[in-house]
């Protein structure tokens, strides 16, 4: 994978939905995928460089906390193409 990894994790639907809207308003960023393990949790994954990863996964995260949902934001610049396959078991976003 060339291009970064911005991860945001959100409690609730509501706060999934707000963050993914942030993030793809705020930066040049595709939403890769959504991960629901369970509890409510709703992981986000965006691609994209470093800096828009960056300004998205900040974007996502104040808009999930305005809702006092957000679990955890990261980002991995420019992840090991190891993780291509792990990730690819996740459900797509348009899927």
């Amino acid at each position: 994978m060339e291009k970064s990894l911005g991860i945001v994790e959100t409690l609730g639907l509501t706060a999934s939905i707000e963050a993914a809207d942030a993030m793809v308003k705020t930066a040049r960023v595709e939403l890769l995928r959504r991960h629901q393990p369970g509890a409510g949790l709703t992981v986000l994954l965006c691609i994209g460089e470093l800096a828009d990863c960056q300004a998205a996964v900040a974007a996502g995260a104040a808009a999930a906390e305005r809702l006092g949902e957000l679990q955890a934001r990261h980002i991995v610049a420019r992840p090991g193409h190891g993780l291509d396959d792990w990730l690819s078991l996740w459900r797509r976003i348009d899927e």
